[in-house]
């Protein structure tokens, strides 16, 4: 643009916007698709740090109960945003947002997938909450020596979307929403199956892992 300035200046040419015009819809037809993805990037990007805050502030309501709140556990497969633990026992918490493109805009579960309005995202997000699951019992039992045996339950998180019934079949996973009858309501029915001692140990291994995570980082 300079040069073409520069040029237009020294041969005294009249301004012609319509070179600028053109060049600038033929740019924004050749790099389409990347604006495209760089739109839809931010969108979601925006979407899960609004989910992440919502359901965060969520999970540190709890702490007035007795629960103990972590952040973001690397492990060897990759990161556990949230875990839990408190009287009703030890908790995974993964947050998942989508964007509401229409249909019947629920979460539903197949039996094996979880649906989003009725299609199946890429990943296996009951694979991924149980392998978290089993991945934080291991490392329970290592550092207390196997002398703490703890069952974890997983939670997967939609903010905002409705939860179909469906998915109280995973009874393996829990699948919420962020409403009044989410975690907060369903940690108050469960029975007391650790003691504050036990909270504490488990906190202190839990707290330790993460403190490790961001010396070796």
């Amino acid at each position: 643009m300079a040069v073409y300035d520069l040029f237009r200046l020294y041969f005294n040419i009249e301004p012609r916007p319509s070179v600028w015009f053109l060049s600038g819809i033929l740019l924004i037809l050749f790099y389409r698709n990347k604006l495209q993805n760089y739109w839809q990037e931010a969108k979601n990007t925006g979407l899960g740090m609004r989910g992440e805050r919502i359901v965060s502030e969520m999970l540190y309501g709890l702490k007035k109960d007795g629960y103990e709140i972590f952040n973001d556990l690397i492990n060897a497969k990759g990161n556990i945003d949230h875990i839990i633990v408190g009287p009703a026992g030890v908790f995974t918490v993964e947050t998942k947002t989508a964007s509401k493109a229409g249909g019947d805009q629920r979460i539903s579960y197949d039996g094996e997938n979880i649906r989003i309005d009725g299609w199946i995202p890429s990943r296996n997000i009951i694979k991924q909450a149980l392998a978290e699951k089993y991945w934080l019992e291991d490392f329970i039992a290592q550092r207390t020596e196997k002398t703490v045996t703890i069952k974890v339950t997983p939670v997967v998180i939609y903010p905002g979307w409705f939860i179909d019934p469906s998915c109280h079949k995973s009874t393996e996973v829990m699948i919420l929403n962020d409403d009044e009858k989410g975690l907060p309501a369903q940690l108050q029915k469960m029975e007391r199956t650790l003691s504050e001692e036990q909270i504490d140990i488990l906190s202190k291994h839990i707290g330790d892992r993460i403190r490790e995570c961001y010396k070796g980082s």
